[in-house]
Parts: structure tokens; sequence; C-alpha cells
């Protein structure tokens, strides 16, 4: 409504506001819950961990492996809808190429889905996966420390809920729902059984 002020609309008194220890933390919740899917916020504060370092925009080719292999990793993690089939699955992970690693890619899918299905033994037989499931398989051993990187508070903002037991469980269960063939390339990779 006409008149109101930003106080207002966070619904926290200016007095209350400026005697925070971390206002602006204050306001990027509120800004947060007013994003529309695929959004994301970059010009509020950002924290060590997420900072934007720079204000020139690369070419994703022209990052060090290192970091392409991170960002890969974590896209697997806070945005397991790319394991689905949504046409959509891939607006999150562009929007966080740009926020964090002030990167772009005009071929973003390519990155986790190009070469079509592959071949993977699984026990003694063979089986074919999809090529966002086999990227997943080439890096399963990555996920764990990965996601030990990420703060608890980033992946819950990621995933829009709070996460009360093992995230490594959590994200599984979310993953499966997405994609079986990504689960049973996880623990091929892993060398692990769904059980253990």
């Amino acid at each position: 409504a006409a008149g109101k002020s930003i106080f207002d609309k966070i619904q926290v008194d200016y007095n209350v506001f400026r005697k925070e220890e971390s206002p602006i933390k204050i306001l990027k919740e509120y800004y947060r819950k007013q994003l529309k899917a695929g959004e994301e916020l970059w010009w509020i504060d950002p924290t060590a961990e997420e900072s934007t370092v720079s204000p020139v925009i690369k070419p994703f080719k022209s990052l060090d492996d290192e970091i392409k292999e991170r960002f890969i990793c974590e896209c697997m993690i806070l945005f397991p809808e790319i394991f689905g089939s949504s046409t959509s699955k891939f607006e999150r992970a562009a929007a966080y190429l740009i926020v964090r690693y002030n990167a772009v890619s005009a071929n973003l899918r390519d990155i986790f889905t190009a070469g079509g299905r592959v071949e993977i033994t699984v026990g003694e037989k063979k089986v074919v996966i999809s090529r966002v499931a086999y990227n997943l398989y080439l890096r399963a051993k990555q996920i764990g420390p990965t996601f030990k990187s990420i703060s608890k508070e980033k992946v819950e903002n990621y995933w829009g809920f709070e996460i009360n037991k093992n995230p490594l469980k959590v994200w599984l269960s979310i993953v499966e729902k997405y994609s079986e063939e990504a689960i049973i390339a996880f623990h091929e990779g892993t060398g692990s059984t769904r059980n253990g």
C-alpha cells in the first residue's frame, strides 16, 4: 500500500531493526521470501561463502577445472530437480552460476546432460542411464565432501525447508523422487549399497 515503509513491509519496528546485530540478514530473509522460482538475490550483502567477488561476468568455460567441478557438485546437491524431467530444471542452477561464480553458460544443460545415455555395470549386469545420472556416478565420491563444505543454512535456503536429520540421507530421498537411476548411479559411484 502507498505510504508503507520498508519496516512495515518486513514487519519489524525501526528501533528493533537499527539495534539488530545483522540488519541486512532481516532484509535478505524478507526478499528471499518474495523470490519466484528460478530467481536469486545477488546484490544484498552476500556471506563470505556466497560472495560475488567481481562485477565481471565470465563464460563458464573460462573457469578453472576445479571450480567447474565444484559448481557441478554443488548444483547436484542444491538443485536435485536437475535429475528430473522438467524443462525448467536448470533455471535455478543458471541463476546460481551467475550469483555465486560470476559466470554464464549458453549451454548449461549440456554441462550435465550432453552425450545421451551411458552404460554402466551394476553388479553383474549392464544398465543404461541418463547422462546426468552418469555425471553423478562420476562425481559420487565428491558429493559427501562437497556437502560438508556447504552450510546447513545455505542448503535449507535452496531446498526451502529445515533439515532435522542427516542432510545426505535427505538429499538421497529427494533425488530418488526425481530419478531412480540417479540413486543407482550414486551408490555404484561410491561403492556403497542403498542400505549402507
